[in-house]
């Protein structure tokens, strides 16, 4: 014991003399661990952890292909044509991107969100707590329809049930509340606002790449 003390004193008698190497050994130290631990969470996330879905290993990403990349996003057209088509799947969903303004109550407040094509509730079989989710109906009346995540839902409306059929300004326009869905339900990236998504069969949506 007498021994190791004395190696861990000529040890850092031996640092201290070199503090420029001391630093920048610490400093590499810390890249690497720090490197290693963002590793290992998201392939804890990612691979380990199953996903909170009830039945994740049914779950599978479709992408486009391009020469130089072989996860596109896909454009709203490919993804109807692929629906139309589908042999392969149960059923099929897409999502992208739809951060919403929500004002009322005297201020505005940037929501992040999705927007969602009328079966991506019922593909991740994730079902509301309050009211309810899309159905294909709301996609044939093109709605202006919006489904609630419970944070925002405790957060800026109270927990109130009665928000269920009532309508809310989004971007300056009056969307219908359908129903509140789990905290927990995030996929992808967060969101605490999911609108309904309508492609519609226009040639300038073929060249637009913008879907999950």
């Amino acid at each position: 014991m007498a021994g190791l003390w004395l190696d861990l004193r000529h040890a850092v008698h031996g640092l201290r003399r070199t503090p420029t190497f001391t630093a920048t050994a610490v400093l590499v130290l810390a890249l690497g661990i720090g490197a290693n631990v963002a590793i290992f969470t998201l392939a804890d996330a990612a691979l380990l952890r199953p996903l909170r879905f009830s039945n994740p290993g049914a779950l599978v990403m479709l992408w486009e292909q391009s020469p130089r990349n072989a996860h596109n996003r896909v454009s709203p057209l490919n993804f109807l044509d692929w629906s139309e088509r589908n042999r392969a799947f149960r059923s099929m969903a897409a999502v992208a991107g739809g951060g919403r303004t929500l004002t009322g109550d005297g201020r505005a407040e940037w929501i992040a969100g999705q927007a969602v094509t009328a079966a991506f509730f019922d593909v991740l079989d994730v079902h509301a707590i309050a009211g309810r989710t899309f159905r294909s109906d709301d996609a044939a009346s093109r709605a202006a329809a919006v489904v609630l995540g419970e944070r925002l839902w405790r957060a800026r409306f109270a927990g109130d049930p009665g928000i269920v059929g009532r309508t809310i300004p989004l971007d300056g326009t009056p969307y219908s509340v359908l129903g509140v869905v789990p905290e927990n339900f995030q996929i992808l990236y967060r969101a605490d606002v999911w609108t309904l998504f309508v492609p519609r069969r226009s040639p300038e949506q073929r060249q637009q790449h913008y879907m999950q």
